[in-house]
């Protein structure tokens, strides 16, 4: 999944997952990109996806873990 959200011409596949498919159908997806925040911001076409999943996410506990795990890593 990292390669799908740092790659040039495959980023557009996770950031449609985001923007089209309902919150509640990208758990995986969404668990994966809390879980690797660290890896997948430091690539601009990952931060792009990160940009629009902190936007239109609505789940209170996933945005306490996001945060948690930037807080958690901010050293890298």
């Amino acid at each position: 999944m990292l390669l799908l959200f740092t790659d040039d011409k495959a980023y557009h596949i996770m950031m449609k997952m985001i923007l089209d498919f309902q919150e509640e159908k990208r758990n995986l997806l969404n668990i994966y990109l809390v879980m690797n925040i660290e890896k997948i911001i430091i690539n601009c076409n990952g931060a792009f996806c990160v940009n629009e999943f902190i936007t239109s996410n609505k789940n209170l506990n996933l945005r306490k873990l996001l945060i948690d795990n930037l807080r958690n890593n901010k050293k890298n």
